[in-house]
């Protein structure tokens, strides 16, 4: 007989840390001691989204609302507005599984731990850091493409019939 045994952990939890954990986009690490609102630490007006880890790698991607309390021994994600308009879900994905590695262990690459709430310039000013270090983000190429109908030949075509009907006279 055959059987099969599952086991699963999630992956926003993890039994090392009691605090709240809420990491920038750039691994700069906040941590909590008390449960408090997403509000509270996105700031008023808010341009940052907070996410669980499985908001952030599902194809839905509906972040957490502003009245929602965040649990102690679970970590978050901050992520600025902007970074939707310039990021693939592939490239979201990616940098979940990196920055989930940076709740875990508890280490920042930034300034180091913070036990309070990081105001919105401040908040700012750590996220914009990722770009400086090398991120390099994907833009379309928009230069114009010309395009040759399949009945009419092009003007390329034209030129050089032209050219060898002067050529053969």
């Amino acid at each position: 007989m055959m059987t099969c045994c599952f086991s699963f952990k999630s992956s926003s939890t993890c039994p090392s840390f009691k605090n709240i954990r809420v990491v920038h986009l750039n691994g700069c690490l906040e941590e909590f001691d008390d449960p408090l609102a997403v509000s509270e630490v996105t700031g008023n007006p808010s341009k940052h989204f907070v996410f669980t880890y499985a908001q952030l790698v599902s194809p839905s991607l509906e972040n957490l609302k502003p009245d929602t309390i965040l649990e102690l021994g679970k970590f978050y994600f901050m992520i600025p507005h902007s970074t939707f308009q310039d990021f693939s879900s592939f490239d979201l994905v990616c940098m979940a599984r990196r920055l989930a590695v940076i709740a875990k262990k508890g280490h920042c690459k930034g300034k180091g731990k913070s036990k309070k709430k990081m105001s919105s310039p401040e908040a700012n000013r750590c996220c914009n850091r990722f770009s400086e270090r090398g991120m390099k983000v994907w833009k379309p190429d928009l230069s114009t493409i010309r395009e040759m109908s399949f009945n009419k030949r092009g003007e390329s075509d034209l030129q050089e019939i032209s050219f060898e009907k002067r050529n053969s006279l």
